[in-house]
């Protein structure tokens, strides 16, 4: 317009070429991610513009990929336009989790794929290497795997070997009574990872667990429970790998170890304990080094998506782009985009993530199993039974075996304060009637695999027997706040 106007004005107006180009008007322009293999299991990222059948020289491209959006003059181009997808494909790379080479984890080739506004250009043997990764297959030809596996066990197990062998990091979501446990204690087992330790991390009440299965599978491996005076930085320089157990409350009192110390395997179990992004156990598991990372739990999503934004920023971080964006994505009122971005997410992260159900492998599974799950008791728990055993034997004597005949009464009111004690001090006549789940290592771990066992079927029933009637009174209400819409029948003497 302006030109038209001076034409008009003065007869006639001669433009050098940057004024022509000017004079075309806005341009819009491709944006090219050109992806590299660089050292090791990394890659290296360079970004291109294409406006036209023309590509920007390089100091063009670090000029738009300074200014970001908006409307820029370009030598040689005119005017170019970054629209706002693209500027925030910028933004997301730039502050991602590049290292100071400028390389990123291999891993994040998938991450490229969730720009609808980038192109990739990826070089052949990169494409071979996301192409096994998407194929889903397993490792199975190189393992040696044990016959007391179930056919999908050996898969399992396979699959997390095969996304180590290609420097990934792996959700396993089978569901509840799959063994999730077993899997792993025999990936450890079979594709090992030579002169490191490993590290399992769970709930205080599941480390038994892990330590009776792993001796009962695998006694030659050798497991220690993280705790004071009980650190993986004692064994530092151990020849023989150490299977390390701890419970969420000890990694995050010994986070400030872990900046020291480089695993082969980490583990997550129940691994929705780190949903929260903020909270000072998820940071600890974040800040832990290792080889090859996994997740276990059998409610991957339990109330909203971020859940999944922390357990892959603990897998492999930058893949899912930074919480902000996240968050922003996921609050979008725009229905349609809020499809478009939880399709494209289910698609980026579906290679890593593995999840089978009761119902899929019922043909392998045998008609009942029973499990001895071992609770922990708290320190609570720990201080009334020791004081019920002092008194006790402050009354009775020591040989209880005499009591129990002569005095069998009092003994026997003895055992049934013991075993209160062991369930929840709070059935104990007189006894401070504390929260249930904060001094009950038994209702604690209760309310863990109720969480496991409801929040992934709706449909499913779940028995809980006691001989203590006060005990289901006082689960009732946990029961009741945490899973307000299951319904809840009780069976007493006054039904």
């Amino acid at each position: 317009d302006r030109l038209k106007s001076w034409k008009i004005a003065f007869g006639q107006a001669d433009l050098d070429s940057e004024a022509r180009r000017m004079a075309e008007g806005v341009k819009k322009v491709k944006l090219v991610a050109r992806v590299q293999r660089a050292d090791g299991d990394r890659l290296r990222l360079k970004w291109a513009f294409k406006s036209g059948a023309r590509w920007l020289d390089s100091d063009a491209a670090e000029l738009l990929i300074r200014r970001g959006r908006g409307t820029h003059l370009i030598k040689g181009h005119g005017l170019i336009r970054i629209n706002d997808e693209q500027s925030d494909a910028l933004n997301e790379w730039q502050t991602g989790a590049a290292s100071d080479d400028n390389t990123w984890p291999r891993y994040m080739v998938f991450s490229l794929f969730r720009e609808q506004s980038t192109e990739v250009d990826m070089d052949e043997e990169l494409a071979d290497w996301r192409d096994a990764i998407q194929k889903g297959g397993g490792d199975g030809a190189t393992l040696t795997l044990p016959e007391f596996l179930r056919p999908y066990q050996s898969f399992g197990v396979s699959w997390l070997s095969n996304l180590r062998k290609h420097a990934c990091h792996g959700l396993l979501a089978d569901e509840m009574g799959l063994g999730k446990t077993l899997q792993i204690l025999t990936l450890l087992q079979v594709s090992p990872i030579k002169r490191r330790h490993n590290l399992i991390v769970c709930p205080a009440s599941v480390v038994p667990v892990w330590q009776s299965e792993a001796r009962r599978w695998y006694p030659d491996l050798s497991t220690r429970i993280l705790g004071s005076g009980n650190t993986f930085m004692d064994n530092i320089n151990g020849e023989d790998p150490v299977l390390w157990l701890s419970s969420y409350t000890q990694l995050r009192r010994h986070k400030h170890l872990l900046e020291n110390f480089e695993f082969g395997y980490s583990v997550l179990d129940e691994a929705q304990q780190i949903k929260n992004p903020d909270a000072k156990v998820t940071q600890a598991c974040c800040s832990i080094r290792a080889q090859c990372r996994i997740a276990l739990t059998g409610t991957p999503l339990e109330n909203r998506l971020l859940d999944l934004w922390t357990l892959f920023r603990y897998l492999m971080p930058g893949l899912l782009g930074t919480r902000r964006n996240f968050e922003s994505a996921i609050a979008d009122e725009n229905p349609e985009k809020r499809v478009q971005f939880e399709e494209r997410l289910r698609s980026q992260i579906a290679p890593f993530v593995l999840r089978r159900k009761k119902d899929t492998v019922s043909r392998e599974l045998p008609e009942k199993m029973e499990m001895d799950l071992i609770c922990p008791i708290t320190d609570r728990q720990r201080q009334v039974y020791r004081n019920l055993l002092h008194s006790g034997q402050e009354t009775l004597g020591e040989d209880f075996s005499r009591a129990a005949s002569g005095q069998a009464m009092h003994f026997f009111s003895l055992l049934t304060r013991l075993r209160q004690a062991c369930c929840d001090p709070g059935l104990i006549p007189g006894m401070e009637s504390d929260s249930a789940i904060e001094q009950s290592g038994k209702i604690q771990a209760l309310m863990m695999h109720l969480a496991d066992a409801l929040r992934q079927d709706s449909n499913r029933k779940v028995v809980i027997f006691s001989q203590f009637v006060q005990l289901l009174s006082r689960v009732k209400p946990l029961i009741k706040e945490q899973f307000p819409k299951t319904a809840l029948f009780e069976l007493s003497g006054r039904t």
